[in-house]
């Protein structure tokens, strides 16, 4: 990945949900009419604030990181909903009424075909697991347009996976923010953050399943093309 493209993917995926969860919340100074007010006390210190507010929230960033992987990937994904190589090859019993779509799997014959594929170039029994990650490496490592291609499919599931995480974490403050201040307003930008939520976790399902295909369509191809 290039320099640019990390530094892309640091701000939309770490800086973002940091200023989020760091700074969110504090919208009930706009709604008390108090933010004349505190831009005008941290005037004398705006580049310090600045920059302090940066790296602060690059911190924060990856802390909200490591727990959008936690619950999303670790316990949503993997103990609820299925990675995306389990999916493609083998329909579960029982489809949820939410994010049906990420469950839906390949044609029966198309899996079948790729799976005698991946036996046949690596002489071994299929494993959904090991399967993806042979196969992300080949890709990888033979095809630089796939390649390309994951690394935009990548930063966008990451950067939606930690938004929805980061916006989650910001709905008990504003609870506790409505009870102190005694303003029910607060609890509509702790819905609001919830829906968000929802909303930004199906997109990054939807990136984290397309990632996925593009693996095995792209070793998929690459194999077919031999002579």
């Amino acid at each position: 990945m290039s320099d640019s493209r990390f530094n892309v993917y640091d701000f939309f995926a770490y800086i973002i949900p940091g200023y989020l969860v760091a700074f969110g919340p504090m919208a009930w100074i706009g709604f008390s009419g108090r933010i004349t007010e505190v831009l005008h006390a941290i005037e004398p210190y705006k580049y310090v604030f600045s920059v302090g507010s940066i790296l602060g929230a690059y911190a924060i960033g990856h802390l909200v990181s490591e727990v959008a992987s936690l619950v999303e990937e670790r316990l949503l994904v993997a103990r609820w909903l299925g990675y995306p190589s389990q999916n493609f090859f083998a329909m579960p019993l029982r489809r949820p009424l939410l994010f049906s779509e990420y469950r839906r799997g390949y044609d029966d014959n198309f899996a079948e075909d790729w799976k005698k594929t991946y036996e046949a170039v690596f002489h071994r029994p299929f494993d959904h697991r090991a399967a993806f990650l042979d196969a992300f490496h080949t890709v990888k490592g033979v095809s630089a347009p796939a390649r390309q291609r994951l690394e935009v499919f990548t930063s966008a599931y990451g950067f939606c996976r930690n938004l929805a995480m980061a916006l989650v974490l910001i709905v008990p403050p504003f609870v506790a923010l409505s009870l102190q201040a005694h303003d029910p307003r607060m609890l509509l930008g702790g819905l609001g953050s919830l829906m968000a939520a929802f909303v930004f976790f199906a997109r990054y399902l939807k990136f984290y399943r397309h990632f996925a295909d593009e693996v095995f369509r792209s070793f998929y191809v690459l194999q077919k093309m031999k002579p």
